[in-house]
């Protein structure tokens, strides 16, 4: 039994809706750069990605915004391959680093969407303790973070002049 002629349908897409709007790491953040004075915090679990031209870094890290205010961020190291990584540096995370860096809005999300793994599973023991520990500092696992993006070369000119 037919019911007529076959109509051709677009392409199903290869990736989720969310992941083809989402920005690429590599796209350049079109604000102003500024001197950034900060504390490094924690290391997500599961938040390092990597290509064949760069690599980012994701920490936590707790910026002051007025005399005695801070605000927990989310950090974006970027580096390329032949640069050192976040994770291989000795970072203190009493020391106050001032950084330059960008505010990225495109990269902003809450603490437990920084925790998941990819592909969407549950966070391990490990993440979801670590995360619920962060979640007192943050006020809560869901509240957006505003995002930073500084890189290796930023890093290594913080470091150098004992900032």
């Amino acid at each position: 039994m037919s019911t007529g002629p076959l109509e051709q349908m677009d392409p199903l897409p290869d990736v989720p809706e969310r992941a083809q709007n989402a920005p690429s790491m590599n796209e350049i953040p079109t604000g102003p750069s500024e001197d950034v004075s900060m504390r490094l915090i924690a290391v997500p679990g599961g938040s390092t990605n990597s290509s064949f031209f760069s690599k980012y870094e994701v920490v936590l890290a707790e910026r002051t915004i007025r005399q005695g205010q801070k605000e927990i961020i989310k950090l974006v190291y970027e580096s390329l391959p032949y640069e050192k990584r976040l994770s291989e540096y000795d970072w203190s995370t009493t020391r106050i680093y001032k950084l330059r860096a960008v505010a990225d809005p495109r990269c902003d999300e809450s603490l437990m969407q920084m925790m998941m793994p990819e592909g969407g599973a549950d966070p391990d023991a490990d993440a979801q303790a670590d995360a619920n520990r962060l979640a007192a500092e943050v006020g809560d696992k869901n509240t957006k973070l505003h995002c930073y993006r500084t890189t290796a070369d930023d890093f290594q000119r913080a470091i150098s002049h004992g900032r």
